[in-house]
């Protein structure tokens, strides 16, 4: 395997939490599929509507204030794969270290299951049928050796985290909290969704409307 490339963020991009870096940030993440392994190294707060993450992959965030928020009217995950599937495992090595991550769920806009029209409401719970319509904070789909650890997870929708198809999942010590859990009565932590092996959660810390984690 090549050696592994440790990439700054600071020195691609404006890191002021309000200009969508979408673009700039996910071409970085994109150098695991040319370059290797990658760890790149979040050292500001990027404003982003969702990133895809590929095989190999660090993020690392050096303190709370560094992290990701999700621009309004995203309609995305803060992070996913940028293969995620159900039945084979197309993801594997990654890892989510340290900062905070704001899914800005008031802001976002979902197709209201009644109506059909779009607006801004929180989405229904999560399907098992097809995880891959959740609206969450991180959705992992289809992963092989996943590390989530230090993290602050806010404002998300439906549930925090969801793991679906996983095999060696770490979650260690992670705050997860909606903004007052009186409005999201239907929020979860986390959904863990077979199949999957080998999981650890350690130091879980939540404020949710609903459950801690469902499997």
């Amino acid at each position: 395997m090549a050696k592994e490339r440790i990439i700054r963020a600071s020195n691609y991009l404006q890191l002021d939490g309000v200009t969508d870096q979408t673009v700039a940030l996910q071409g970085l993440l994109d150098q695991a599929l040319t370059h290797g392994p990658i760890t790149l190294l979040l050292d500001g707060m990027a404003a982003v509507t969702g990133l895809r993450l590929h095989s190999n992959t660090t993020l690392l965030c050096p303190d709370a204030g560094c992290g990701l928020f999700l621009l309004e009217d995203s309609d995305q995950p803060l992070l996913q794969f940028a293969n995620p599937h159900r039945s084979e495992i197309c993801t594997e090595n990654i890892a989510v270290l340290g900062g905070s991550y704001r899914v800005n769920c008031f802001r976002q806009m979902r197709k209201d299951r009644i109506s059909q029209k779009r607006r801004k409401v929180f989405l229904p719970e999560v399907s098992r049928e097809d995880p891959e319509q959740a609206f969450v904070g991180f959705r992992f789909i289809g992963v092989r050796n996943l590390t989530v650890r230090d993290v602050t997870l806010e404002d998300h929708q439906s549930c925090g985290m969801l793991f679906c198809n996983w095999e060696n999942v770490s979650v260690e010590n992670v705050y997860l909290e909606v903004p007052d859990p009186r409005y999201c009565q239907s929020l979860d932590s986390l959904h863990i969704l077979q199949p999957g092996q080998q999981l650890s959660v350690n130091g879980l810390h939540f404020r949710s409307g609903s459950d801690e984690y469902l499997k």
